[in-house]
Protein backbone atom coordinates (compact mmCIF):
# COMPACT_ATOMS: atom_id res chain seq x y z
CA UNK A 1 0.00 0.00 0.00
CA UNK A 2 1.20 3.43 -0.96
CA UNK A 3 1.38 6.58 1.17
CA UNK A 4 -0.99 8.57 -1.05
CA UNK A 5 -3.35 5.45 -0.47
CA UNK A 6 -3.18 5.69 2.97
CA UNK A 7 -3.41 9.45 3.12
CA UNK A 8 -6.35 9.05 0.55
CA UNK A 9 -8.06 6.21 2.93
CA UNK A 10 -7.81 8.66 6.33
CA UNK A 11 -9.57 11.87 4.28
CA UNK A 12 -12.43 9.02 3.13
CA UNK A 13 -12.68 7.99 6.79
CA UNK A 14 -12.57 11.93 7.98
CA UNK A 15 -14.90 13.02 5.49
CA UNK A 16 -17.37 10.25 6.40
CA UNK A 17 -17.70 12.60 9.85
CA UNK A 18 -17.29 15.70 7.78
CA UNK A 19 -20.47 15.17 5.89
CA UNK A 20 -22.36 14.11 8.95
CA UNK A 21 -21.74 17.65 10.22
CA UNK A 22 -22.13 19.69 7.19
CA UNK A 23 -25.60 18.17 6.63
CA UNK A 24 -26.62 19.88 9.73
CA UNK A 25 -25.73 23.61 8.13
CA UNK A 26 -27.60 22.89 4.99
CA UNK A 27 -29.41 20.48 2.96
CA UNK A 28 -27.35 17.64 1.98
CA UNK A 29 -27.28 18.34 -1.92
CA UNK A 30 -26.28 22.15 -1.48
CA UNK A 31 -22.87 23.27 -2.40
CA UNK A 32 -21.40 22.80 0.76
CA UNK A 33 -22.44 19.28 2.24
CA UNK A 34 -22.23 18.39 -1.46
CA UNK A 35 -18.67 19.04 -1.94
CA UNK A 36 -17.70 17.54 0.84
CA UNK A 37 -19.30 14.02 -0.13
CA UNK A 38 -17.80 14.13 -3.57
CA UNK A 39 -14.53 14.74 -1.71
CA UNK A 40 -14.77 11.68 0.45
CA UNK A 41 -16.19 9.66 -2.22
CA UNK A 42 -13.43 10.50 -4.79
CA UNK A 43 -10.86 9.64 -1.88
CA UNK A 44 -12.96 6.65 -0.93
CA UNK A 45 -13.37 5.73 -4.49
CA UNK A 46 -9.01 6.07 -4.75
CA UNK A 47 -7.67 4.27 -1.85
CA UNK A 48 -9.95 1.57 -2.19
CA UNK A 49 -8.35 0.72 -5.59
CA UNK A 50 -5.43 0.59 -3.62
CA UNK A 51 -6.46 -2.62 -2.40
CA UNK A 52 -8.49 -4.08 -4.83
CA UNK A 53 -7.41 -4.63 -8.86
CA UNK A 54 -9.92 -1.61 -9.44
CA UNK A 55 -7.54 0.64 -11.87
CA UNK A 56 -7.93 4.45 -11.78
CA UNK A 57 -6.21 7.21 -13.86
CA UNK A 58 -3.15 8.75 -12.37
CA UNK A 59 -5.23 12.46 -13.09
CA UNK A 60 -8.58 11.26 -11.19
CA UNK A 61 -5.61 10.15 -8.36
CA UNK A 62 -3.72 13.53 -8.72
CA UNK A 63 -7.67 15.22 -8.64
CA UNK A 64 -8.43 12.91 -5.46
CA UNK A 65 -5.12 14.39 -3.75
CA UNK A 66 -5.85 17.51 -4.18
CA UNK A 67 -9.64 18.08 -3.99
CA UNK A 68 -10.05 15.38 -1.12
CA UNK A 69 -8.49 17.06 1.87
CA UNK A 70 -9.02 20.62 0.22
CA UNK A 71 -12.97 19.90 0.73
CA UNK A 72 -13.11 17.20 3.54
CA UNK A 73 -10.59 19.43 6.17
CA UNK A 74 -11.28 23.10 4.10
CA UNK A 75 -14.03 23.78 6.37
CA UNK A 76 -11.48 22.67 9.92
CA UNK A 77 -9.07 25.25 8.82
CA UNK A 78 -11.58 28.00 8.34
CA UNK A 79 -13.29 27.33 12.21
CA UNK A 80 -9.80 27.35 13.05
CA UNK A 81 -9.31 30.28 11.80
CA UNK A 82 -12.21 31.74 13.26
CA UNK A 83 -11.26 30.73 16.31
CA UNK A 84 -7.97 32.87 16.31
CA UNK A 85 -10.19 35.42 14.93
CA UNK A 86 -8.87 35.78 11.78
CA UNK A 87 -12.19 36.03 10.17
CA UNK A 88 -11.47 37.76 7.10
CA UNK A 89 -8.99 34.94 6.21
CA UNK A 90 -11.39 32.91 6.78
CA UNK A 91 -13.96 34.71 4.54
CA UNK A 92 -11.28 34.99 1.93
CA UNK A 93 -11.01 30.95 1.91
CA UNK A 94 -14.25 30.68 1.98
CA UNK A 95 -15.03 32.57 -0.82
CA UNK A 96 -12.54 30.82 -3.00
CA UNK A 97 -13.74 27.33 -1.77
CA UNK A 98 -17.62 27.65 -2.32
CA UNK A 99 -19.59 29.62 -5.22
CA UNK A 100 -22.81 29.81 -4.45
CA UNK A 101 -24.86 31.97 -2.02
CA UNK A 102 -26.27 29.12 -0.16
CA UNK A 103 -23.08 27.28 0.33
CA UNK A 104 -21.16 30.65 1.32
CA UNK A 105 -24.04 31.04 4.08
CA UNK A 106 -23.37 27.49 5.17
CA UNK A 107 -20.16 28.38 5.69
CA UNK A 108 -20.61 31.62 7.59
CA UNK A 109 -22.99 30.24 9.88
CA UNK A 110 -20.17 27.54 10.80
CA UNK A 111 -17.90 30.91 10.97
CA UNK A 112 -20.35 32.80 13.40
CA UNK A 113 -20.64 30.01 15.34
CA UNK A 114 -17.19 29.79 15.72
CA UNK A 115 -17.17 33.39 16.78
CA UNK A 116 -19.90 33.41 19.49
CA UNK A 117 -18.04 30.17 20.94
CA UNK A 118 -14.87 32.58 21.80
CA UNK A 119 -17.20 35.00 22.89
CA UNK A 120 -17.46 37.69 19.95
CA UNK A 121 -20.67 38.89 19.44
CA UNK A 122 -19.66 41.23 16.87
CA UNK A 123 -17.93 39.29 14.91
CA UNK A 124 -21.23 36.57 14.80
CA UNK A 125 -23.57 39.27 13.75
CA UNK A 126 -21.15 39.81 10.41
CA UNK A 127 -20.68 36.28 9.84
CA UNK A 128 -24.18 35.02 10.49
CA UNK A 129 -26.52 35.15 7.78
CA UNK A 130 -29.49 37.41 7.90
CA UNK A 131 -32.07 35.06 7.59
CA UNK A 132 -30.72 32.59 10.02
CA UNK A 133 -32.36 34.30 13.24
CA UNK A 134 -31.76 31.85 15.77
CA UNK A 135 -27.84 32.76 15.18
CA UNK A 136 -28.97 36.42 15.55
CA UNK A 137 -30.98 36.11 18.76
CA UNK A 138 -27.50 34.20 20.48
CA UNK A 139 -25.17 36.60 19.27
CA UNK A 140 -27.60 39.46 20.64
CA UNK A 141 -27.83 37.53 23.77
CA UNK A 142 -23.83 37.73 23.91
CA UNK A 143 -24.48 41.55 23.78
CA UNK A 144 -27.41 41.99 26.05
CA UNK A 145 -28.72 44.34 23.48
CA UNK A 146 -32.13 43.06 24.46
CA UNK A 147 -34.60 44.99 22.10
CA UNK A 148 -32.91 43.87 19.02
CA UNK A 149 -33.79 40.22 19.98
CA UNK A 150 -37.40 41.11 21.05
CA UNK A 151 -37.20 43.40 17.38
CA UNK A 152 -36.47 39.99 15.82
CA UNK A 153 -39.07 38.54 13.69
CA UNK A 154 -40.04 34.70 12.42
CA UNK A 155 -38.01 33.07 14.92
CA UNK A 156 -38.31 29.40 14.97
CA UNK A 157 -41.42 27.59 15.73
CA UNK A 158 -41.23 24.53 16.34
CA UNK A 159 -38.36 21.65 17.91
CA UNK A 160 -35.84 22.75 19.84
CA UNK A 161 -34.66 26.00 17.97
CA UNK A 162 -37.97 27.50 18.69
CA UNK A 163 -37.11 27.02 22.82
CA UNK A 164 -33.89 28.25 22.37
CA UNK A 165 -35.26 31.47 20.90
CA UNK A 166 -38.26 31.16 23.65
CA UNK A 167 -35.80 31.11 26.47
CA UNK A 168 -34.11 34.36 24.80
CA UNK A 169 -37.22 36.08 24.34
CA UNK A 170 -38.12 35.25 27.88
CA UNK A 171 -34.44 36.57 29.04
CA UNK A 172 -34.74 39.53 27.87
CA UNK A 173 -38.14 40.97 28.73
CA UNK A 174 -37.41 40.06 32.42
CA UNK A 175 -33.94 42.16 31.40
CA UNK A 176 -36.16 45.10 30.31
CA UNK A 177 -38.39 45.22 33.25
CA UNK A 178 -41.50 43.39 31.00
CA UNK A 179 -42.31 40.73 33.64
CA UNK A 180 -45.90 40.02 33.07
CA UNK A 181 -45.02 39.31 28.80
CA UNK A 182 -41.72 37.06 30.09
CA UNK A 183 -44.07 34.98 32.11
CA UNK A 184 -47.22 35.01 29.57
CA UNK A 185 -44.18 33.64 27.09
CA UNK A 186 -43.30 31.10 30.02
CA UNK A 187 -46.65 30.01 30.04
CA UNK A 188 -47.25 29.40 26.21
CA UNK A 189 -43.35 27.75 26.40
CA UNK A 190 -44.52 25.27 29.65
CA UNK A 191 -47.79 24.20 27.26
CA UNK A 192 -45.88 23.66 24.08
CA UNK A 193 -43.25 21.37 26.43
CA UNK A 194 -46.16 19.42 27.89
CA UNK A 195 -47.99 19.08 24.54
CA UNK A 196 -45.45 18.30 21.83
CA UNK A 197 -42.11 15.70 21.78
CA UNK A 198 -40.30 16.38 24.52
CA UNK A 199 -36.41 16.56 24.28
CA UNK A 200 -33.39 17.68 26.62
CA UNK A 201 -32.86 20.96 25.36
CA UNK A 202 -36.52 22.33 25.32
CA UNK A 203 -36.63 20.56 28.73
CA UNK A 204 -33.24 22.78 29.68
CA UNK A 205 -34.79 26.04 28.06
CA UNK A 206 -37.85 25.60 29.99
CA UNK A 207 -35.92 25.10 33.10
CA UNK A 208 -33.51 28.13 32.90
CA UNK A 209 -36.72 30.60 31.76
CA UNK A 210 -38.70 29.19 34.85
CA UNK A 211 -35.60 29.77 37.11
CA UNK A 212 -35.19 33.42 35.85
CA UNK A 213 -38.62 34.64 36.37
CA UNK A 214 -38.60 32.75 39.84
CA UNK A 215 -35.67 34.91 40.61
CA UNK A 216 -37.25 38.17 39.64
CA UNK A 217 -40.14 37.34 42.09
CA UNK A 218 -37.52 36.80 44.79
CA UNK A 219 -38.62 33.09 45.20
CA UNK A 220 -35.34 31.96 45.91
CA UNK A 221 -36.28 28.45 47.43
CA UNK A 222 -38.07 27.96 43.89
CA UNK A 223 -34.83 28.66 42.43
CA UNK A 224 -32.79 26.45 44.25
CA UNK A 225 -35.45 23.34 42.99
CA UNK A 226 -35.31 24.29 39.65
CA UNK A 227 -31.39 24.27 39.82
CA UNK A 228 -31.31 21.47 42.22
CA UNK A 229 -30.25 19.03 39.35
CA UNK A 230 -27.14 20.12 37.26
CA UNK A 231 -28.71 20.49 33.58
CA UNK A 232 -26.56 19.48 30.87
CA UNK A 233 -25.12 22.14 28.53
CA UNK A 234 -25.67 25.29 30.81
CA UNK A 235 -22.38 26.64 31.72
CA UNK A 236 -22.06 27.38 35.60
CA UNK A 237 -21.95 31.32 34.53
CA UNK A 238 -24.99 31.14 33.60
CA UNK A 239 -26.32 29.52 36.65
CA UNK A 240 -24.37 31.80 38.69
CA UNK A 241 -25.85 35.13 36.68
CA UNK A 242 -29.54 34.05 37.62
CA UNK A 243 -28.78 33.13 41.41
CA UNK A 244 -26.61 36.43 41.07
CA UNK A 245 -30.43 37.91 41.26
CA UNK A 246 -30.37 36.98 45.38
CA UNK A 247 -27.79 39.40 45.76
CA UNK A 248 -30.09 42.31 44.60
CA UNK A 249 -32.74 41.42 46.68
CA UNK A 250 -30.65 40.99 49.15
CA UNK A 251 -29.49 44.65 48.68
CA UNK A 252 -33.32 46.31 48.24
CA UNK A 253 -34.84 44.64 51.12
CA UNK A 254 -38.04 46.48 49.83
CA UNK A 255 -38.89 44.21 46.91
CA UNK A 256 -41.47 41.86 47.67
CA UNK A 257 -39.89 38.22 48.85
CA UNK A 258 -39.84 35.50 50.98
CA UNK A 259 -37.40 37.36 52.83
CA UNK A 260 -38.68 40.55 53.06
CA UNK A 261 -42.05 38.66 54.71
CA UNK A 262 -40.30 36.73 57.12
CA UNK A 263 -38.02 40.18 57.82
CA UNK A 264 -41.42 41.67 58.79
CA UNK A 265 -42.74 38.93 60.94
CA UNK A 266 -39.82 38.55 62.77
CA UNK A 267 -37.74 41.98 62.97
CA UNK A 268 -34.97 39.84 61.37
CA UNK A 269 -33.17 41.70 58.54
CA UNK A 270 -33.54 40.32 55.16
CA UNK A 271 -29.97 40.16 54.80
CA UNK A 272 -29.86 37.42 57.89
CA UNK A 273 -32.30 35.28 56.20
CA UNK A 274 -30.47 35.32 52.78
CA UNK A 275 -27.07 34.34 54.21
CA UNK A 276 -29.01 31.74 56.69
CA UNK A 277 -30.90 30.31 53.45
CA UNK A 278 -27.28 30.08 51.65
CA UNK A 279 -25.55 28.21 54.36
CA UNK A 280 -28.74 25.78 54.77
CA UNK A 281 -28.00 25.16 50.96
CA UNK A 282 -24.53 24.36 51.18
CA UNK A 283 -24.85 22.09 54.36
CA UNK A 284 -27.92 20.68 52.96
CA UNK A 285 -25.25 19.76 49.58
CA UNK A 286 -23.08 18.47 51.67
CA UNK A 287 -24.78 16.05 53.43
CA UNK A 288 -26.66 15.02 50.02
CA UNK A 289 -23.36 14.61 48.68
CA UNK A 290 -22.25 12.23 51.54
CA UNK A 291 -25.93 10.38 51.20
CA UNK A 292 -25.25 9.26 47.69
CA UNK A 293 -21.84 8.41 48.55
CA UNK A 294 -23.38 6.13 51.60
CA UNK A 295 -25.93 5.06 49.15
CA UNK A 296 -23.40 3.53 46.48
CA UNK A 297 -21.30 2.17 49.54
CA UNK A 298 -24.02 0.44 50.56
CA UNK A 299 -25.46 -0.61 47.15
CA UNK A 300 -21.94 -2.61 46.84
CA UNK A 301 -22.51 -4.24 50.13
CA UNK A 302 -25.49 -5.65 49.42
CA UNK A 303 -24.20 -6.84 46.31
CA UNK A 304 -21.23 -8.95 47.68
CA UNK A 305 -23.93 -10.49 50.35
CA UNK A 306 -25.53 -11.44 47.50
CA UNK A 307 -22.94 -12.79 46.25
CA UNK A 308 -22.01 -14.98 48.61
CA UNK A 309 -25.14 -16.13 50.19
CA UNK A 310 -27.12 -16.46 46.71
CA UNK A 311 -30.75 -14.81 45.78
CA UNK A 312 -32.15 -11.94 43.70
CA UNK A 313 -30.43 -8.35 43.37
CA UNK A 314 -32.58 -5.55 42.74
CA UNK A 315 -29.22 -3.77 42.31
CA UNK A 316 -28.46 -5.66 39.38
CA UNK A 317 -25.88 -7.55 40.16
CA UNK A 318 -25.02 -10.80 38.71
CA UNK A 319 -26.34 -13.49 41.66
CA UNK A 320 -24.07 -16.18 42.69
CA UNK A 321 -23.99 -19.12 45.08
CA UNK A 322 -21.84 -20.78 47.65
CA UNK A 323 -20.47 -23.91 46.90
CA UNK A 324 -17.91 -24.31 49.65
CA UNK A 325 -15.28 -22.71 51.77
CA UNK A 326 -11.18 -23.69 51.81
CA UNK A 327 -8.43 -22.40 53.77
CA UNK A 328 -10.94 -19.41 55.07
CA UNK A 329 -12.11 -18.16 51.25
CA UNK A 330 -15.15 -18.64 50.40
CA UNK A 331 -15.16 -20.58 46.73
CA UNK A 332 -18.21 -18.97 44.70
CA UNK A 333 -19.54 -19.84 40.68
CA UNK A 334 -22.12 -18.02 38.95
Amino acid sequence: MSESTLFLLLVAIAGVYAVRWSARLAPLWSEFPAKTLIATALAGLVAVAGFTNLTVSTALRDVALVVGPIYVFGPLLLVALARNRRYRAAGLIADGLYWTAEGRGAVRRLLAQAALQQGDADAALRLAPHHDTLLLVQAYVLKEDWDAILQLEELPREGDNAFLAGAARIQALLALGHGDRARAELAEMRRRWESGPRGPIGFRSLVISEARCDAEDGAFEKVREDLQQPLAGVRPATLYAILDIKSDVLDRPQLPSDAAMLAKMTGIPTAIWGFLWIGIALLGHSRSSQHRVTQRQGAAEDCAKQAIFGGTDHNGCVVRTVVGERDGVVHVIA
